[in-house]
């Protein structure tokens, strides 16, 4: 190999690790979006699409115990029989990821408000950092969980933050202010989430 191709064959694979989905120099550090960071280059949506197509709708036919993996972005979805019964996919994950979850699913309403960082809006479809964690909750109350959360270190990040600030009393809004002030510069465009009134 000569020394231009060795030039260039290093800048490509600099390019390559740099390009991952929802990476930042400041989460560079830690173990961010470890194992999904390859489905940014699936394609982003078309025309406001869901990149997995049809398959989106899949979770709606789905019925408690089922699960589908969604191939363009490989994200599972998995229903329970309400918010105190977790996917399967969550059992052999570490104490921070179900952490997050559990976070997730007490604060639903609060996170369906605050945006995402990690790029998932574009390359998975999501309205917020709501859906990262959970897809839906039925009326019946069985919840659609989403396992995108499982391998990201700022969905779970702006999870429990949120949850937290909750806890101390802050509103939907005062939230929102915080969050995007923390992740508007060094990560992901954000999910098109709506600002709180």
């Amino acid at each position: 190999m000569n020394k231009m191709t060795k030039i260039v064959f290093a800048g490509m694979m600099v390019m390559t690790i740099a390009t991952g989905c929802g990476t930042s120099d400041q989460a560079a550090t830690t173990d961010e979006h470890a194992g999904h960071s390859d489905h940014g280059t699936q394609g982003g949506p078309v025309k406001g699409q869901h990149p997995a197509g049809a398959q989106a709708e899949a979770y709606k036919s789905l019925k408690v115990g089922e699960s589908v993996k969604l191939t363009a972005i490989g994200d599972i979805q998995e229903v329970t029989a309400g918010a105190k019964s977790y996917p399967q996919f969550l059992i052999q994950k570490n104490t921070k990821i179900k952490q997050a979850y559990v976070a997730a699913v007490e604060n639903v309403d609060v996170l369906k408000n605050m945006p995402c960082y990690c790029g998932c809006g574009d390359h998975a479809g999501h309205k917020s950092n709501a859906e990262c964690f959970v897809k839906d909750v039925r009326a019946n109350g069985e919840v659609v969980w989403d396992d995108h959360g499982t391998r990201c270190d700022t969905c779970m990040n702006i999870a429990l933050e949120s949850a937290e600030l909750k806890k101390e009393g802050k509103t939907v809004k005062e939230i929102r202010d915080i969050i995007d002030a923390k992740y508007k510069e060094g990560y992901a465009k954000p999910t098109p989430t709506p600002m709180p009134s």
